[in-house]
């Protein structure tokens, strides 16, 4: 049994976000200036929580560190997908290295999962780029910062409503 799965993302954002305030405001129909900040809080906060909740990264690039405290079997890495030319790194709890042979990363569909027994558990580090979207999850992304912005609904709430089934790949 896999468990104990503890997610570290750099806390910067390097790049632009997906959707723009001026897309946002048209979409509203809002000419004025009065709700930017609001509105530029919510355009981060809607791809901050739709890129948990798909485990993807929207973003240009950042760098992620996960860990779980006992692994078996497999399990998807988080946050994808990973940057070409990069690395991952894969140590034990205590960052000393794990040997390759220990464990598989199999690459399948742009999806990445680690496979391996790791029953003290394993770390991961490696940098992830963006992910491309069509215009239809840029609709999406727009569609829910409006959400949150004329009613009373979380970041969370409003990602769900609108990306519940909707794949981004």
């Amino acid at each position: 049994m896999t468990y104990g799965i503890i997610v570290k993302k750099s806390g910067e954002t390097i790049g632009a976000e997906p959707v723009s305030l001026s897309d946002v405001k048209q979409y509203l129909n809002v000419t004025f200036d009065a709700h930017d900040t609001k509105l530029t809080r919510l355009i981060t906060s809607i791809r901050e929580s739709l890129e948990q909740f798909k485990n993807v990264t929207l973003i240009d690039e950042r760098s992620v560190n996960v860990s779980w405290q006992t692994f078996c079997d497999d399990e998807p890495l988080p946050f994808l997908p990973i940057k070409a030319n990069t690395t991952v790194t894969v140590t034990d709890l205590l960052g000393v290295a794990i040997d390759a042979s220990s464990f598989t990363l199999l690459d399948t569909g742009g999806f990445i999962t680690l496979v391996g027994e790791f029953p003290n558990g394993v770390k991961l580090s490696y940098i992830t780029s963006k992910q491309s979207i069509s215009n239809n999850i840029k609709e999406l992304l727009i569609r829910s910062v409006a959400s949150c912005f004329e009613s009373d609904m979380t970041p969370k709430q409003s990602v769900r409503k609108h990306f519940n089934y909707v794949e981004i790949y």
